[in-house]
């Protein structure tokens, strides 16, 4: 069924006025002259009143239900403009950046990694990450470890926050290379190449656990540069990683 609005010509004079008077208070644009409220509004009798588009000729209702029809879905909009619920609810923005962060996470996290490449390869490998906090301020121990025992290898990396920028990181391997890392929302994303691949690390810190993805991809070929049209660099996926690490004692 369709509600009045101020454009409607056909409407009821004192009617329409009153409903539009009702619309405003509960916040909805004049200009929007119609909505689509439901399919029908029955009566007591199952008789039910068909409210027109703009421009549309208006049904009269029946003799019995018509006027009790109107009259409910006067009180429908009056009382959504009492409780100042607005008919139509904003989109949700995503979460910022977690300010805590990464202090609200600190821990030892421990896993299985599995590894796949497109031609059907799988591999498994024990997988720890390690969150400690640092004598320095904005400064963090972030040590990666694959596999265990002699076969373990330790990357002893900082976490290093940058200052005036939320959400902001640099990943120091300790060696002379600075990644750059950002968090949205409750994943850090680092993203770098490397003698030809370009190399795309997520870490997405939820209660308890650290789901980890890692995806490699070797340069491919150019496309476009002609007629106008920019030039484009593709790149194939070579490995796809992924972990969940649970957080220990």
């Amino acid at each position: 069924m369709l509600v009045y609005g101020r454009d409607d010509k056909s409407a009821p004079a004192e009617e329409g006025d009153a409903l539009f008077r009702i619309m405003l208070s509960a916040q909805v644009p004049a200009d929007w002259a119609l909505m689509d409220v439901a399919d029908s509004f029955s009566g007591s009798d199952g008789g039910h009143v068909a409210l027109p588009a703009v421009g549309g000729e208006a049904e009269r209702p029946g003799e019995t239900g018509g006027q009790v029809n109107r009259l409910a879905l006067v009180l429908l909009a009056a009382s959504a403009a009492a409780l100042a619920v607005p008919l139509f609810s904003p989109v949700r923005a995503e979460p910022a950046a977690d300010r805590q962060f990464p202090d609200s996470h600190l821990g030892i996290y421990k896993g299985t990694c599995r590894s796949v490449s497109p031609d059907g390869k799988k591999m498994e490998f024990p997988m720890r990450l390690e969150l400690a906090a640092d004598r320095s301020r904005l400064s963090w121990s972030f040590t990666i470890v694959y596999g265990e025992g002699e076969r373990a290898q330790v990357r002893d990396y900082r976490l290093l926050g940058v200052d005036d920028a939320p959400g902001r990181f640099r990943i120091d391997e300790k060696n002379g290379i600075v990644l750059d890392a950002t968090l949205v929302g409750d994943t850090l994303h680092s993203t770098f190449s490397v003698q030809g691949n370009l190399i795309h690390a997520r870490y997405r810190f939820v209660d308890g656990a650290v789901e980890f993805a890692l995806d490699s991809f070797a340069e491919g070929g150019e496309t476009g540069g002609k007629d106008g049209a920019p030039l484009v660099k593709g790149f194939v996926l070579q490995a796809a990683q992924q972990a969940r690490l649970m957080k220990g004692e």
